[in-house]
């Protein structure tokens, strides 16, 4: 399969063979996941920034791009907590290697799927189901723009795995001779192995200074 699927939709009542091309990407395609995150400290002679991630407050050092160091500068707030819609495509540890592509109706969700949405199970009137959470979940985020639970719209359905930041191994494809997650997005083969060893010289940010 490709990014490029050829599905059976219905239009003026019949059903035609149309070629799609999914905007999320093709098989293969890598994508980054942000996370909300904020910046402690700067190292303007490096483009370097060190903070943490606000999940889970693991610590960051990482250096940026000129664009991206351009972007940071130019924040009246650089130091402060910081959505991951703001976040740095440097700052990603978290990489996912499309695995697979296919365009269902949004109701022919399965219970492994939904549960891989991360919702909770719905329980209630003797219902325990995932799908049922993923519905009122689908239903608060796309009612208002058309796409309700009960319109029962297609949809892209976009399946990946996880793969090495620095090597590029992914759940399915192991480093030769084999290895493990020694955190998110980095395998054990590859830890210590991203940053150079010169010690930058580091700019705190206004509020470590108090």
């Amino acid at each position: 399969m490709t990014g490029v699927q050829t599905c059976a939709l219905p239009i003026s009542g019949e059903l035609i063979p149309v070629k799609l091309k999914c905007p999320f990407g093709q098989i293969g395609d890598r994508r980054w996941v942000r996370e909300d995150y904020k910046v402690e400290a700067s190292a303007p002679n490096e483009r370097r920034i060190v903070g943490i991630y606000l999940c889970d407050n693991k610590p960051f050092d990482v250096v940026l791009t000129e664009k991206e160091w351009g972007k940071f500068t130019a924040r009246k707030k650089p130091y402060t907590e910081t959505s991951g819609r703001f976040m740095y495509k440097s700052l990603a540890r978290i990489w996912l290697e499309i695995t697979n592509i296919r365009v269902e109706r949004v109701q022919d969700i399965s219970e492994e799927d939904a549960k891989a949405e991360g919702v909770g199970k719905f329980e209630g009137n003797d219902t325990y189901s995932y799908a049922v959470s993923f519905a009122s979940l689908w239903t608060s985020i796309n009612a208002k723009r058309g796409y309700g639970w009960d319109k029962n719209p297609w949809v892209w359905v976009v399946e990946f795995e996880r793969a090495c930041r620095a090597c590029g191994c992914t759940d399915s494809r192991a480093c030769a001779g084999g290895c493990s997650w020694a955190e998110p997005g980095l395998c054990s083969r590859c830890v210590g192995k991203e940053k150079g060893s010169i010690e930058p010289t580091i700019i705190p940010g206004p509020e470590a200074a108090r």
